[in-house]
């Protein structure tokens, strides 16, 4: 009995998937009537009592809820198929979606695509791994200065000691502010 519920409640959950995508007004940011909001609320309208075969006591809140649950879930599905695409994974070993309503989520495609951006950054990363730093090799052939804290070991190796430095004091927290 339990499975005969879960599945009628599915079915009702993609009826109401289906009726959502064919609203393009809810979903599509290009659509004439996306910023309509008369129009919008009369289509949650239809939703919502689509909705009510399976939560009785739901209202327009827990469709829109439910549809942005579906939405974010579709996105990082979707995102993780795409990372396994790029990954250079096999064919057999390629991500499967576990989402029962994945597919029926596609309608969306370049409305969850995120828009390509441009970099304010002038280096690459290859080019800032090939620039030297401090600490890199050619620093090394340069002689090291010494002063008062280094010293020469039992090796001839050049050793450094750590001054010592007294920690410094917080400032008292002003009593009026105590209350």
């Amino acid at each position: 009995m339990t499975s005969d519920l879960k599945k009628v409640n599915r079915e009702l959950l993609e009826d109401v998937i289906r009726e959502y995508q064919n609203q393009p007004c809810l979903w599509h940011v290009k659509s004439k009537d996306y910023h309509n909001k008369a129009k919008r609320d009369a289509v949650y309208r239809r939703l919502l009592q689509k909705y009510r075969l399976i939560d009785v006591n739901a209202d327009k809140n827990a469709v829109v809820k439910k549809i942005n649950y579906f939405r974010t879930n579709y996105r990082r599905e979707k995102k993780k198929v795409e990372d396994a695409e790029h990954s250079g994974m096999g064919v057999d070993e390629r991500y499967e979606p576990t989402l029962c309503y994945y597919h029926l989520f596609h309608f969306l495609g370049d409305q969850e695509t995120p828009r390509k951006s441009v970099s304010n950054l002038n280096e690459t990363e290859e080019e800032v791994e090939a620039q030297p730093t401090e600490n890199s090799i050619e620093s090394l052939d340069q002689p090291i200065e010494e002063d008062e804290s280094t010293t020469h070991d039992d090796t001839g190796c050049q050793t450094t000691e750590a001054t010592q430095s007294t920690p410094k004091k917080k400032a008292p927290f002003p009593d009026h502010l105590n209350a």
